[in-house]
């Protein structure tokens, strides 16, 4: 039994070009172009009114418009601050819908109900992607259709030279305006996210392996084995053997004890002699740990180190 067969819900290769075809076929269809007119202009009411899953981030109160005024980004936020200082502005609204071309747009800006303004990151217009192309190309043309001036505004236009810059600027105005931290909250969902990426994908990717040190079978995260065998050079090593422990706290069991600590004296992991504390380097002033490789051993290790990187 095929694996397609085992899940009914998945579908070949071929069920999804049939699927495609026969998707294509309806949206041409002249009933086809009706509905797909009318979803879009739904999505349109939909994304202008607020309605529409996140898009809303939040609303702007103009003293200008004597009221609140949605806005959609950053970027737009930063707008209509600039507008609210511009004397030459005189009223503006945001989220305008129009019909052009059997499509039903949303405009971020209409100013003086005579411009038309796009708001727009530089990195998507560099891009290209075929759908702003033709949402822009749509604006140009209901523009010129209307006697509308039209306008993109993107970093440079917003008096920021990069978009790290403008977010550090609306995170500053967005706490002043609403009392909200928002690299910290950026940071919280950061963390929720890794938490519910670790367990929901990394725990569950274990590999079952042999040590030849222990003589029995580990059971680990599959990226510490990888990242085990490329600090081993593709050999694995586990912590028995070599007595790294991995966290902050080592368990006692663990625990690699210096049996020659009563007569001052360490045995270097690499010569393999045992020597005074005095040939060892302090790896930890706080704790008085010593380094686990003699001064020579680390010694012998750079020069043939240095002596590689200059051929």
């Amino acid at each position: 039994m095929n694996e397609t067969n085992k899940n009914p819900w998945k579908k070949s290769d071929q069920a999804k070009i049939n699927m495609s075809i026969a998707a294509n076929k309806k949206w041409a269809s002249d009933l086809g172009k009706l509905l797909k007119e009318k979803l879009s202009r739904l999505t349109a009411e939909k994304v202008a009114s607020g309605m529409q899953k996140k898009t809303h981030r939040g609303y702007f109160y103009s003293d200008k418009m004597k009221s609140f005024v949605a806005w959609y980004s950053t970027y737009e936020l930063r707008a209509l601050t600039l507008l609210e200082s511009d004397k030459n502005v005189l009223n503006y609204k945001t989220a305008f819908c129009y019909h052009i071309n059997s499509n039903h747009r949303v405009a971020d800006i209409i100013v003086n109900e005579n411009k038309m303004i796009e708001v727009k990151p530089q990195d998507i217009l560099n891009k290209k992607y075929e759908k702003v192309i033709k949402q822009l190309n749509d604006a140009k043309e209901y523009c010129a259709l209307h006697n509308m001036d039209y306008e993109i505004w993107t970093e440079k236009e917003l008096g920021f030279l990069t978009y790290h810059r403008l977010r550090i600027w609306a995170d500053e105005f967005r706490k002043s305006l609403e009392n909200l931290d928002l690299p910290a909250i950026r940071k919280q969902k950061g963390r929720d996210r890794a938490i519910k990426h670790y367990y929901e994908k990394i725990s569950k990717q274990t590999v079952t392996n042999y040590c030849n040190f222990c003589k029995k079978t580990h059971t680990q995260l599959k990226i510490t084995f990888i990242k085990n065998l490329k600090k081993n050079k593709g050999k694995y090593i586990c912590i028995f053997e070599n007595g790294h422990i991995q966290g902050s706290k080592a368990k006692d069991h663990l625990k690699k004890v210096n049996p020659y600590a009563a007569q001052n004296k360490q045995e270097c992991i690499s010569c393999r002699q045992v020597l005074e504390l005095s040939q060892f380097s302090i790896k930890n002033k706080s704790t008085g740990a010593f380094m686990n490789v003699c001064k020579s051993c680390r010694a012998k290790k750079a020069l043939e180190k240095y002596h590689a990187n200059k051929k």
